[in-house]
């Protein structure tokens, strides 16, 4: 099983690009439709117009998309995983865990129950080992049902 969201990641380049877009002309526009027929409002437009988009960036900041790559066969599961957005860590990371050494797997709420997280568990010689949670909101309903289901079935 593989699961890769590409075509997540293209579709949100797009949206912050047409956001950004947006953002830009209607400021700019705003800005000089109301110079000409109503100057006092400037201000207040402009203020409106920054906290809107103050207020969607860190939404969107908190749902924490990630790149996801997972790839599950008979022998290890592998996690690829790094922040999309333009803030964030944007370091590279990977969790590979040999299939007979998978002790369990959560999905957790986080966030008010406005974001999933995927926090895996390995069987060692020490104990079991939990794993830092991974935001799966970047994976479809279909890719998630997917993932959960490869989890599951995983032989001990």
């Amino acid at each position: 099983m593989e699961i890769f969201n590409e075509k997540f990641q293209k579709r949100l380049k797009k949206q912050q690009m047409f956001s950004a877009t947006i953002l830009l002309v209607t400021t700019i526009g705003g800005y000089f439709l109301l110079d000409k027929f109503l100057p006092e409002y400037q201000i207040l437009f402009l203020l409106i117009v920054l906290l809107t988009y103050a207020f969607v960036s860190i939404l969107f900041y908190f749902k924490h998309y990630n790149y996801l790559f997972i790839s599950l066969n008979d022998k290890r599961l592998v996690i690829r995983y790094f922040r999309l957005g333009l803030i964030g860590d944007k370091s590279r990371k990977e969790i590979v865990i040999p299939t007979r050494q998978f002790y369990r797997y959560e999905i957790q709420s986080a966030f008010g129950g406005w974001r999933k997280e995927l926090v895996l568990f390995q069987q060692n010689n020490q104990g079991v080992s939990k794993y830092k949670p991974i935001s799966i909101e970047a994976l479809s309903q279909e890719e998630q049902t997917e993932l959960e289901t490869a989890l599951t079935n995983i032989k001990k």
